[in-house]
């Protein structure tokens, strides 16, 4: 990590080893195998959880800051949109890219986010693994979150309650009557020439749809945490039947830690 000021700015750049080739370039590929998956998105929520049980909200997950290696060890990049989690205020505005954002990230609430819009997005990478395409393409945001709605509604009225403007909130409460939550797993089949079959999903269906509906949820109170998603049957390796305890580290400690890692490379 290598602090710099220019412009009488302050700038962090952290410095990595090489992590691999990014996920999307694994995506587009499409060679790899159902418990590719699995592994990777255990990995991914076990890096969410360490995150969110030290009040850190990643907030810009997508394929692109997602790299893995040839021992398909998956490592997390790209945190500049990150923030330390703040249940008392709003934070800003600069988060995610729309395929990958729950609804609370689209719209102005009335009251702070938590984390689990980070599971949300987990899970629409997850999806996108399995078919290749983004679950909710969208060229603009209003056309993303369309498509949520169309596929994952109806979203709670309490939900709805919370947006902050008037005008949008009666807009979507139109739409919202139009819309049944659709059989995602049939939005996943009939992808050629990828290493994910038919057959691949079908075999997990049950598994795969208990976790997508237990995720995809527009009411962050019924999502799964990271750290519940990771007990799921789906995410479970074979040899791995109970997750091990994470540790972690409150934000003193973490930035000692960085203090003496700079100090060390001065």
């Amino acid at each position: 990590m290598y602090i710099a000021e220019e412009s009488g700015s302050k700038f962090i750049y952290h410095i990595t080893i090489y992590c691999g080739e990014p996920l999307t370039k694994k995506i587009e590929e499409g060679k790899y195998s159902m418990e590719h998956v699995k592994c990777w998105t255990r990995q991914l929520l076990q890096a969410l959880q360490h995150l969110h049980m030290n009040d850190v909200v990643f907030r810009d997950l997508d394929h692109k800051n997602i790299c893995i290696d040839v021992n398909n060890k998956l490592t997390l990049t790209g945190f500049g949109k990150s923030r330390v989690l703040d249940k008392d205020n709003s934070m800003t505005a600069d988060r995610g890219v729309a395929p990958f954002m729950p609804i609370e990230y689209f719209l102005k609430w009335t009251e702070p986010y938590d984390e689990k819009g980070d599971v949300w997005a987990a899970t629409t990478i997850l999806c996108e693994m399995l078919s290749g395409h983004p679950l909710f393409a969208g060229e603009k945001v209003k056309n993303t979150l369309k498509r949520q709605m169309d596929l994952c509604s109806p979203v709670e009225a309490h939900v709805l309650a919370k947006i902050h403007d008037d005008n949008v909130r009666r807009q979507l409460e139109t739409f919202n009557k139009k819309c049944e939550r659709k059989d995602l797993i049939s939005t996943l089949r009939g992808k050629k020439g990828r290493g994910i079959t038919d057959e691949d999903i079908l075999k997990n269906e049950e598994q795969l749809r208990s976790f997508i509906d237990n995720t995809l949820q527009f009411d962050a109170a019924l999502r799964m945490s990271a750290e519940e998603a990771l007990k799921h049957r789906f995410i479970h390796a074979p040899h791995q039947p109970v997750q091990p305890p994470a540790v972690s580290h409150d934000l003193k400690t973490l930035k000692s830690l960085i203090d003496l890692e700079l100090a060390l490379a001065s």
